[in-house]
């Protein structure tokens, strides 16, 4: 492994280890969050087979996950009817009100945290210089977009997207 990639590594680890402690005050993981913020933004239900690809995990990760979720009362899961593609075997999920409660408040939690870490990193990486919020604002830009590039480069086709918020 070279320098590159083990800072990018370390980073990935660090995010999540300052979200985990936000997130349990909700009942959630990183990667639950994740799922339910895919389902959050879905209009109605999605169907649980194509969570794995939004999330670029595999099949039983999500199973397993859902399967969490709705013991803890986030979710609901229901057979698809015969009107949906003629599969009764599709399985339909849904937040619950808790579920999107939990995901809405912690949505806040985390854009609040994640504004004041990333706002420090990029002050930290411009450090010795004068730098204003459009610096901030172009820094991050570049930064998704280098992300996204080596995210392309490396075959990774999760679609799960973080809207920007008007905030920000």
């Amino acid at each position: 492994m070279n320098q590159q990639f083990f800072n990018i590594k370390r980073a990935h680890y660090s995010v999540l280890r300052r979200m985990r402690p936000l997130l349990a005050k909700f009942g959630l993981t990183p990667a639950r969050f994740d799922l339910m913020h895919a389902l959050n933004h879905s209009y109605y239900f999605t169907h649980q087979r194509s969570l794995h690809g939004i999330l670029g995990v595999c099949p039983s990760v999500v199973s397993r996950m859902l399967r969490s979720l709705e013991k803890l009362g986030m979710i609901t899961r229901t057979r698809a009817s015969k009107a949906i593609r003629g599969d009764q075997r599709r399985l339909q999920v849904r937040l619950t009100d808790k579920g999107r409660q939990a995901v809405c408040d912690a949505y806040r939690c985390l854009h609040r945290a994640a504004q004041r870490l990333l706002e420090y990193a990029i002050v930290y990486a411009f450090c010795g210089r004068r730098w204003t919020l459009d610096d901030g604002f172009r820094a991050t830009c570049e930064l998704e977009a280098l992300l996204e590039a080596i995210r392309a480069d490396f075959g990774d086709t999760a679609t799960l997207c973080y809207l920007w918020h008007p905030d920000d």
